[in-house]
């Protein structure tokens, strides 16, 4: 198999490391695998303006104030009281503001002084939804409350787990087609991730 069949696994970062590394030699030596690599990395990031917005079905608040548990991590990621993190449950059948990408939405709310990250909330990612490579300006954790999340190591992740990344960390993630995912998220900003600008 040539370079040019690799370009969409090495886009989504599916390749081992010995096959990344034969791939990037054949990238610098060629314009066209560039050219190429650079036109899948653009269709990956447009492909969530592509999706229908999406709104949370009616029942994921009543499912959330039954979980103890699902509070509790939240609370301990966002530094809040459990109590007050059961009312901010209460904000998923309302009104959420538009992403970053069409079809994802954002509710923000405060953390405490010891949230672990500069940026909390709960996000409604759609079903289908492949985020491009990218990588953190610091701490991150995706804690899921509903649906699923396939990180690009191939880890399946469901309800009550969290993802956690660190600025070293560079990944892309899958939304399962069954679905739609709501997370809670801490983050302190991300950036996509481009040939060449490792």
């Amino acid at each position: 198999m040539n370079a040019q069949d690799l370009v969409f696994e090495y886009v989504l970062g599916a390749l081992s490391e010995e096959e990344t590394q034969a791939f990037e030699k054949e990238l610098e030596k060629s314009p066209e695998l560039l050219a190429e690599v650079a036109a899948a990395n653009d269709a990956f990031s447009a492909l969530p303006m592509a999706l229908p917005e999406v709104k949370p079905a009616t029942d994921v608040k009543a499912r959330l104030m039954k979980s103890v548990a699902f509070a509790a991590d939240v609370a301990r990621y966002a530094d809040l009281a459990v109590e007050t993190v059961r009312k901010l449950f209460e904000k998923i059948d309302g009104e959420w503001e538009d992403g970053p990408f069409p079809g994802i939405k954002l509710i923000h709310f405060d953390g405490g002084p010891q949230a672990c990250a500069a940026d909390v909330g709960f996000v409604t990612l759609p079903a289908g939804l492949e985020f491009p490579t990218h990588k953190h300006h610091g701490f991150e954790v995706n804690y899921i409350l509903e649906g699923g999340m396939i990180d690009s190591d191939g880890t399946h992740y469901g309800p009550g787990e969290a993802i956690e990344k660190t600025e070293a960390d560079v990944h892309s993630f899958k939304i399962p087609d069954e679905r739609d995912t709501i997370i809670f998220i801490g983050n302190n900003g991300f950036e996509i991730i481009f040939p060449g600008d490792e």
